[in-house]
């Protein structure tokens, strides 16, 4: 895969849909150890089929044909991915090639709600919202597990605990991280869940909801997969 400006054009299409393969790729590029996956596509080149195989499994583009392949081709080795996520056209059908050989879903969600806002907010501004600091991260690292374990139903905690990753967003002055939480939180000196001073991730001021995405998540222990 050597095509960015063909990759843009399928990113451009649905942005937010593909929001967090696009965050990879403007920070990285495409190479796959620059973005911590695959870009895959079959020979008609990536206007027709695009997927990115990474901690999530994320078809971008493509026909009955074209996801079955990309299943195939998810089967042929240890599955590494905890979710599918995408268009729900896209995604189900995937899933439906993939549900024989990696078992039963965790949940699917057929309709997953992904929320956008293409205006400033008409709510007043919480003061309490900011950007993280570097200094913060212990507190903000807490709040993110939880919410990774709450949306996705595993512990993200593996290696460093997912620590350098999550350390990286608040360096990268973006108000939005491109994993399963924002680089920005709600700091209160009120007690939440028995601690003090931890962040919250809240939603507010959304424009509009998109509900043709899906959202699947995987068997809870990675397993080799028979070729």
């Amino acid at each position: 895969m050597r095509d960015a400006a063909a990759v843009w054009r399928v990113l451009d299409e649905n942005p937010i849909e593909s929001c967090m393969v696009a965050a990879r790729v403007a920070d990285y590029g495409i190479e796959p150890n620059s973005i911590g996956g695959e870009l895959w596509t079959r020979r008609g080149g990536v206007d027709e089929s695009l997927c990115f195989a990474g901690a999530n499994l994320i078809p971008l583009r493509g026909g009955l044909i074209d996801l079955n392949a990309f299943a195939d081709e998810a089967k042929s080795t240890a599955r590494r991915c905890s979710s599918l996520v995408g268009r729900a056209d896209l995604v189900l059908p995937m899933w439906q090639r993939l549900e024989s050989t990696w078992g039963p879903a965790r949940d699917v969600r057929d309709h997953q709600p992904l929320m956008a806002i293409n205006t400033h907010p008409s709510c007043a501004i919480d003061p309490e919202v900011r950007q993280v600091r570097p200094e913060e991260l212990d507190a903000y690292l807490v709040a993110a597990v939880d919410m990774f374990i709450g949306e996705v139903g595993i512990d993200p905690r593996m290696g460093d605990g997912g620590r350098a990753t999550v350390a990286g967003w608040p360096a990268s002055s973006r108000p939005d991280g491109p994993g399963p939480v924002s680089s920005t939180a709600r700091w209160s000196s009120k007690p939440r869940w028995g601690r003090s001073r931890r962040p919250s991730g809240r939603s507010r001021g959304c424009g509009f909801i998109r509900s043709d995405a899906a959202w699947v998540g995987g068997p809870p222990v990675p397993r080799r997969l028979p070729r």
